[in-house]
């Protein structure tokens, strides 16, 4: 009788506990992180760069690259 209520009461267990357990999520909260407003002209100069070297269009990754040099000399992976 014992081993029949342990089975049952794990069972029920197995049930209710991930109904408390649920996750909530309120998707009509605003994000509060900033990671989308940050302008850096390096950054996007040097990616840009990146870019138009992968399509192999090197005269335009050469100018940006040129560019990142304006904004930044002492960044060493310009020159790499």
């Amino acid at each position: 009788m014992k081993s029949k209520i342990k089975k049952q009461l794990i069972f029920l267990g197995i049930l209710i506990i991930p109904l408390l357990t649920y996750a909530q999520v309120d998707f009509n909260k605003t994000p509060d992180d900033d990671l989308g407003n940050v302008e850096d002209k390096f950054q996007e100069s040097f990616f840009e760069a990146l870019k138009q070297k992968g399509i192999e269009n090197y005269d335009k990754a050469i100018k940006a690259l040129l560019k990142c040099t304006e904004l930044k000399e002492s960044e060493a992976v310009i020159y790499f």
